[in-house]
């Protein structure tokens, strides 16, 4: 029996990107610890200039969302439940935390 039950799998995905040590590495074959902190339900992000035309890419997990924003040093990250896009801002681009409407969403920002 299992000390923790979960009914839902992207319960436990979000729970193992947030509190998961991420390992990815880099050309030099170092290895670099990267954390994806959630921010709270309800909010997003939005950028503060004008958007750069970007394709999103649709992906199987939040997980595999957290991947690809680390090959791309992404600094902030958005996985949608429903439709499964994951959108990985550059981190040349300014961003700011928004209101949302969308609860299918869930966001996190990149802490070292």
């Amino acid at each position: 029996m299992s000390l923790f039950h979960f009914t839902r799998p992207d319960a436990m995905e979000v729970l193992l990107l947030t509190l998961t040590t991420i390992m990815a590495v880099t050309s030099d074959q170092k290895f670099d610890d990267a954390y994806y902190n959630r921010l709270e339900p309800g909010y997003s992000y939005g950028y503060l200039q004008t958007p750069p035309t970007q394709q999103f890419s649709i992906v199987s997990s939040a997980l595999q969302c957290a991947v690809i924003a680390l090959n791309s040093q992404s600094e902030f990250i958005t996985y949608n439940n429903v439709s499964h896009v994951c959108k990985n801002y550059s981190p040349k681009n300014i961003m700011t935390v928004v209101s949302t409407n969308d609860r299918n969403e869930i966001s996190f920002y990149r802490s070292k």
